[in-house]
């Protein structure tokens, strides 16, 4: 299990599930719109190729399911390169530049946590 500022993941065989936080109100409720917007994104037509796609959900942003994937090790892609990831003529990917944000799915970078 891995803990982030709002929500928690859990691994289990080749899926990671994302749920809300239990360790405050607030951190509850930012998990809950974070795992909405992940949702939301994710349906998006020409953002689909660059992020991890959200397989399952719960209404209200109570559990999403991605495909676990390889995430990115720290230094393994300099601050530029997920810049340039990033942009395109369309569309922003909504990522924080960080290594964990992003990973491998089937060889493919993709971000795994994005969001406003």
């Amino acid at each position: 299990m891995k803990k982030g500022a709002t929500r928690w993941v859990l691994f289990i065989g080749k899926f990671a599930f994302k749920f809300p936080s239990l360790f405050g109100w607030k951190q509850f409720l930012w998990g809950l719109l974070a795992n909405m917007q992940e949702k939301e994104f994710s349906k998006i037509k020409n953002m689909k190729n660059k992020l991890c796609p959200v397989i399952f959900s719960l209404p209200l942003g109570f559990l999403i399911v991605m495909p676990k994937i390889q995430i990115l090790k720290e230094g393994e892609l300099t601050k530029e390169e997920l810049i340039i990831f990033c942009i395109s003529e369309e569309f922003l990917v909504p990522a924080e530049l960080k290594y964990d944000s992003f990973g491998y799915l089937n060889g493919k970078l993709v971000a795994v946590d994005y969001g406003s």
